[in-house]
């Protein structure tokens, strides 16, 4: 057994949690079709299994270290994180608009699956040919290339020590803004994923708002829950993958040394996983199917 660094730790642990969490409302979402008539379950099941999948990597990375001294393979990783974000996207959308406004729930899933393409098209073929659009980068990529990252707007040299070694836990990060010179605004797989959270808070969080104004009881109370996750889940699933805590303590100038920097990142991703956890549970509220089940539309 390989211990990895105390920050690797709380990273690993608190993915494990959100993935299990996530698996947990899948695997129940599955088993309530045996006993509930609502045409959704399969859906919401999807969704929630999406929702695990987003930390699949780390968790699974995390623990091939505690086992085997070293990560998964780089592509596994992003095939794994990024695979079924479109898919998750499309059954988000068909199970909102569903309750929501039933007859174009079909038509927007199908819409929202086809962005996805710009998606797939980036993990498995890297048609774009950027790094870090098919292939993860990490503090080793950022040092060999020279680039600019928020370390050496800080003034903050990224030394060779930093280059990942085995035991060490590396970032499952999509080229961002602000990385590249030649792509200022960050890979076509990262755009996509800002595109689908933006689309996901704005369109549904908006909708399920809408919808708990426009009703009473039961379908209020779930479109409050439904309105509170989704918003939740997006903005706190940008800041857990757009940003990263370490750097910006350095560019906003709360660290001076690395030891700071990290302290302020480990407390910054325990709150920001907390919330996030409490956010899942908001929208697994929301999905669980009532007693009797006759809250969903059947189409």
């Amino acid at each position: 057994m390989v211990l990895p660094p105390i920050d690797d730790i709380y990273v690993g642990l608190t993915s494990t949690a959100i993935f299990a969490l996530g698996l947990v409302m899948s695997i129940s979402m599955f088993v309530a079709m045996r006993r509930s008539d609502s045409k959704l379950l399969p859906y919401q099941g999807l969704f929630a299994l999406n929702m695990a999948m987003n930390y699949s990597g780390t968790t699974l990375c995390f623990w091939s270290i505690i086992i085997t001294g070293n990560n998964l393979p780089n592509m596994l990783t992003i095939i794994l994180v990024y695979t079924t974000g479109p898919i998750g996207l499309a059954t988000a959308m068909y199970v909102g608009f569903s309750m929501i406004k039933p007859k174009v729930a079909k038509p927007m899933a199908i819409i929202f699956l086809l962005t996805g393409i710009v998606q797939w098209a980036s993990i498995y073929f890297n048609v774009f040919g950027i790094p870090g659009s098919g292939v993860r980068w990490n503090a080793a990529y950022l040092y060999t290339q020279g680039v600019t990252n928020p370390y050496l707007l800080a003034g903050i040299n990224m030394p060779t020590s930093w280059l990942v070694v085995p035991g060490t836990l590396i970032d499952t990060i999509l080229l961002p803004w602000g990385i590249s010179p030649t792509f200022p605004f960050g890979s076509p797989s990262f755009i996509w994923v800002i595109f689908a959270l933006l689309a996901f808070a704005i369109i549904l969080g908006g909708g399920f708002i809408y919808l708990a104004f426009r009703s009473s009881g039961d379908i209020k109370s779930r479109s409050i829950k439904y309105a509170i996750g989704i918003l939740m889940y997006s903005v706190l699933i940008f800041y857990d993958t757009g940003v990263d805590p370490v750097g910006w303590a350095f560019a906003l100038k709360i660290a001076t040394t690395m030891a700071e920097a990290t302290a302020f990142g480990t407390i910054y991703l325990f709150v920001l996983r907390a919330a996030l956890f409490i956010g899942y549970i908001i929208l697994y509220l929301a999905m669980k199917p009532p007693k009797p089940a006759a809250f969903y539309p059947a189409k």
